[in-house]
């Protein structure tokens, strides 16, 4: 009850003697319903999604003004924050986000008639170049010689059965690489190596084919460079693990190594043609990127020049710590990132909101 809350209690941020702190009765750090405004604001923090359920099993456990929580006191008020959430964080911040894009493609439209966002001219040009040079790229016919042995050779290796061998073979040596953990015994780690040879050997001698196969010609796709240097990495990885029996070689350059074989698995790209679609989309966004992520930069450099000036000073806590805080500019800058992730950014906003007497407003610790 209220009137029981008297005395001192043990507290590991407090800056008493002792870590001695004084009982009082207050609400929940986390957001409260006392008047319209913070009403309003711990609404908004529920509709951002961050913390939600803290707030939502706090008012669960409330009782009444004076009286103190008890757990699973009144359930049924978890339907008021999940029905919020449903309407305020799905629909409602969603359309309004669509709201604002449409309306900003909209009026781009009408200014210059070219119905692009995000872009200049110059970068609408440098677009539309790079689609026309991906969609009109000259096809290297490779070239299979007079010999009947070349013939032959350039046969199997342009069949499907040959890339869908070839293809089976990449998937299974990545699903190979993925049975690798920590703890492994020796006989499993051996096991693992000589199934990783194999496949090695596999690729060595599928680019040997085709260096008979295609003759001069091997060389000038770039697929064909892919895999030739991919089978080059792994044959000095197996001289290294040779030298590393007679002389020890530092262990991360040959997980540096191991890690080149994940790289096969961009082979199926060339013939994932949705994949490939998928690629050239992102290549085309780059300018719409380095506009939005310099717009992102300013913003960052402002609001941790703001945070460094308004919050430097005031008490650390629980969310706002040593390894968040807005004490310099390179510490407010990474905080200010990691609360655009969504991450307890609502925690860390209740602490910069501290006042008496928890803090002390001679010693300037309080917040803005």
């Amino acid at each position: 009850h209220r009137h029981a809350c008297v005395g001192w209690y043990k507290d590991k941020h407090s800056s008493m003697p002792h870590g001695m702190t004084l009982r009082r009765w207050k609400n929940s750090d986390l957001g409260n319903f006392n008047n319209i405004y913070f009403s309003m604001l711990t609404l908004f923090e529920v509709a951002t999604l961050e913390l939600w359920t803290h707030i939502m099993y706090k008012a669960i456990d409330g009782v009444s003004f004076n009286e103190a929580p008890k757990r699973d006191h009144n359930a049924s008020v978890g339907l008021f924050f999940i029905g919020f959430v449903v309407v305020g964080s799905f629909f409602i911040m969603n359309l309004f986000v669509g709201f604002v894009i449409f309306n900003f493609a909209r009026v781009k439209s009408e200014e210059d008639g070219t119905g692009t966002i995000g872009i200049t001219p110059e970068q609408k040009l440098w677009i539309e170049t790079q689609r026309m040079m991906l969609n009109f790229k000259p096809i290297i016919k490779m070239q299979s010689g007079r010999n009947k042995w070349r013939i032959y050779m350039h046969r199997v290796c342009t069949s499907n059965i040959f890339e869908l061998a070839v293809g089976f073979c990449i998937l299974l040596n990545v699903a190979v690489m993925s049975m690798e953990h920590h703890g492994m015994d020796s006989d499993w780690t051996m096991a693992l190596e000589a199934a990783h040879q194999v496949f090695s050997a596999f690729f060595l001698i599928e680019v040997v084919m085709k260096m008979i196969a295609f003759g001069r010609s091997y060389p000038k796709d770039p697929w064909n460079r892919f895999d030739l240097a991919l089978v080059a990495l792994s044959i000095l990885q197996l001289m290294l693990i040779l030298i590393n029996r007679a002389l020890p070689v530092k262990g991360y350059i040959l997980r540096v190594f191991r890690v080149f074989r994940v790289m096969r698995i961009l082979r199926l790209v060339k013939s994932a043609k949705d994949v490939r679609i998928l690629l050239e989309t992102v290549w085309y966004s780059l300018p719409h990127i380095a506009n939005i992520g310099a717009f992102l930069c300013l913003l960052f450099f402002i609001y941790a020049i703001l945070g460094v000036n308004l919050f430097a000073k005031v008490k650390r806590g629980e969310y706002l710590n040593n390894h968040a805080n807005y004490e310099s500019f390179p510490r407010a800058l990474l905080l200010l990132i990691r609360m655009v992730t969504g991450e307890n950014w609502n925690g860390v906003m209740h602490e910069t909101m501290v006042t008496e007497p928890d803090c002390s407003e001679e010693h300037d610790t309080c917040g803005t």
